[in-house]
């Protein structure tokens, strides 16, 4: 399932929370311009800020996985993949708006979840 590249347009949900903020920090650190949606405005503003310092670029907005990928056409570019961490850690992840693959939680440390998340997405 090798969907991303350097350069590439993500969105992540619920990226305020741990298992999305590692997610959005593993695919900034990998060149992929992310754009973080929930709920919590705050979290998502925190998660924006420090990949920002990280040198990445990201964006956030508050809304679901539709919110988050019209915020990204607008500022970046159509999204490659988009990321719904679920209630249980799992992470359903959607390329090109279409088909979906369900990563399940790995023991529900959100490191853990984003590194196989991130290597399972990423094209070497």
């Amino acid at each position: 399932m090798q969907i991303l590249r350097e350069g590439a347009t993500a969105v992540v949900h619920d990226g305020g929370e741990p298992t999305g903020r590692a997610i959005a920090l593993a695919l900034a650190a990998r060149g992929v311009r992310v754009v973080v949606a929930g709920a919590n405005e705050r979290a998502l503003g925190e998660t924006v800020g420090e990949i920002a310092f990280g040198g990445g670029k990201a964006r956030h907005v508050v809304g679901g996985v539709e919110d988050g990928v019209r915020r990204a056409e607008m500022v970046f570019a159509p999204v490659e993949v988009a990321f719904d961490v679920k209630e249980d850690g799992g992470v359903l992840v959607t390329a090109g708006g279409k088909g979906a693959k369900a990563l399940p939680a790995a023991g529900r440390d959100p490191e853990e979840t984003a590194r196989l998340v991130v290597e399972a997405c990423f094209v070497r």
